[in-house]
């Protein structure tokens, strides 16, 4: 979703495993993402829960792709888990 072409998105179509994170202290792009592009079937990783924006990306796409969303708390950050 920063900048995909056909390859990459043919890519993310097979991917089993997804991580969302971008560079540490900015959030920018990875509010763009299209849930249309991610696999049901995939296990999603959203890093920097702890940040509200975050959690409703989480919440979001768990909603929009049909998810449990699981919460995992570490010392220092939350990090949502699809299945």
């Amino acid at each position: 979703w920063y900048d995909l072409n056909k390859e990459d998105k043919e890519l993310i179509k097979e991917a089993s495993v997804i991580i969302i994170d971008g560079p540490k202290g900015e959030s920018g792009e990875r509010y763009n993402v299209r849930h249309t592009l991610l696999p049901k079937t995939a296990t999603i990783f959203i890093d920097d829960c702890h940040r509200e924006k975050d959690l409703e990306l989480a919440k979001t796409l768990a909603d929009k792709l049909s998810k449990e969303m699981t919460l995992v708390k570490t010392e220092s950050k939350r990090i949502a888990i699809l299945k």
